[in-house]
């Protein structure tokens, strides 16, 4: 049963919205998600990450490379190599032999002794590299915090999302609240106009005195400076809805001028809670986070295991830019490293991630309370709200039965102007209240909504 309480209350909200806002409203909202600079730049993070992800995998594949050397070189060290020393002796030698024996003479030729460049004048070397990662660990933790970063990176795009929807929604409530403080102080301007029709009647038939003219002229002043005040809030609200919206700051707002009310039937605030557990992308963030962290230690632990790489060479040396059979070679490496021991920073990377994980878990317990409360001070907020207005229909009732009563009154010459001018003035501002508690109970609804999170599930099934 409570389970249809909260599904109930979820599908008001949402309905109440829809039903009681403009149908223009939810265009506003896909626009918001569609332009808004801000949610761009959140986009952009995101795909960024999801490169950073593609690099990561990238790293389990072959590596090829193309190298090309050309080098002149001069002077550097020399290599004695001593050639006469060792074999003009034994020439010698032999000559002498060849002589005593009677036998042709055979000249074996005295030689110098040597020196080497150890660079070569001229060398070349052209190739091709092949590099294959067999095994190692550190790639496979390392693809998988990329993973998780591009996952807790679009949770925080959808939660930013849910926040969105809900400015744009009290924007477009603040400014609907302005443009209708403006018709009440237009209508005021018109009731004052009238009055002071009636009373220049009542001063020429001599029932009131020229001070009322002057008193009421003196309110038209007044009302019209609260006008302009007006105006000047319906301009800021507008500027400020077309800022999320990424338009033009005075484009046209299409806003319906009746929104009918009606009271829901609210669920159990820990209901509501629960539901806000669930639906809110901000814990999705932080567990992403904290899987991140588990895979930076795991990939610190891994760090004691050896890691293995082929490498594969073809290609020519020489000196001269050649490529024959002659001079191509190649050369095939098995390269196996340990990392036995470097001065504990492994170790102290590991402390370093668990305190992190430690921070977000955190993190996590602080945000859960956070929420509970947020929804619960939302929730209390709409039974206040729904009250309010209650009271302020009651009050502006009462205004407007005084009001027509005191005029009625006025116009017999039975009551002064200041009693007139004091009646319309809260005929005025008990229109004003209840403008302003109908608007606030949409506006409180938006935020309840957002708090729990149903208010982007019905973008977010839509755009799957």
């Amino acid at each position: 049963m409570r389970k249809l309480i909260i599904l109930g209350l979820i599908s008001g909200l949402l309905n109440l919205l829809a039903a009681q806002a403009p149908e223009s409203l939810e265009a506003y909202f896909r626009l918001g998600l569609r332009e808004n600079l801000a949610l761009k730049q959140k986009q952009t993070d995101y795909k960024i990450s999801l490169l950073a992800l593609e690099k990561a995998r990238g790293m389990f594949l072959p590596n090829l490379t193309f190298d090309s050397r050309y080098s002149r070189a001069g002077g550097g060290r020399m290599i004695d190599f001593p050639l006469g020393d060792l074999f003009n002796p034994v020439y010698g030698s032999l000559n002498q032999i060849f002589q005593s024996l009677g036998q042709p003479t055979r000249n074996f030729p005295m030689l110098e002794n040597q020196q080497i460049p150890f660079l070569r004048e001229k060398e070349h070397e052209t190739k091709l590299r092949l590099i294959q990662p067999v095994f190692q660990p550190a790639l496979y933790h390392n693809a998988e915090i990329f993973r998780q970063k591009s996952l807790a990176n679009r949770a925080a795009l959808n939660s930013y999302k849910n926040t969105l929807i809900r400015d744009i929604g009290l924007a477009y409530f603040n400014y609907m609240l302005a443009m209708r403080s403006v018709k009440i102080y237009r209508g005021a301007l018109k009731l004052l106009a009238d009055n002071v029709a009636l009373s220049q009647a009542l001063v020429r038939n001599g029932v009131r005195t020229r001070e009322v003219l002057f008193q009421a002229r003196a309110e038209q002043a007044r009302v019209e400076q609260q006008l302009n005040e007006s105006l000047n809030r319906q301009h800021l609200a507008a500027s400020y809805f077309n800022f999320l919206l990424n338009r033009a700051l005075d484009d046209t707002i299409r806003v319906s001028e009746t929104l009918p009310f009606s009271t829901v039937e609210m669920a159990d605030p820990q209901a509501l809670r629960q539901q806000a557990l669930r639906n809110r992308f901000e814990f999705l963030q932080l567990q992403r986070g904290q899987a991140a962290q588990k895979a930076v230690s795991s990939l610190h632990n891994s760090s004691w295991l050896p890691s293995l790489t082929l490498v594969a060479d073809y290609g020519f040396q020489g000196e001269n830019y050649r490529f024959s059979d002659k001079d191509d070679y190649w050369m095939a490496s098995a390269l196996l490293q340990w990392n036995i021991y470097n001065g504990g920073q492994d170790e102290t990377q590991k402390q370093m991630a668990r305190l992190s994980l430690q921070q977000l878990q955190l993190r996590e317990r602080e945000l859960t309370r956070q929420i509970e409360l947020d929804v619960d001070n939302q929730y209390r907020q709409l039974i206040n709200r729904q009250k309010s207005f209650i009271t302020a229909q009651k009050q502006a009732r009462a205004a407007e039965e005084a009001f027509r009563i005191i005029q009625r009154q006025y116009r017999e010459g039975q009551a002064v102007w200041l009693t007139l001018n004091d009646a319309r003035e809260k005929r005025t501002r008990a229109r004003l209240a209840l403008e302003i508690s109908q608007i606030e109970i949409y506006k409180q609804r938006i935020k309840l909504a957002a708090a729990t999170g149903a208010l982007l599930q019905p973008f977010l099934s839509k755009e799957k």
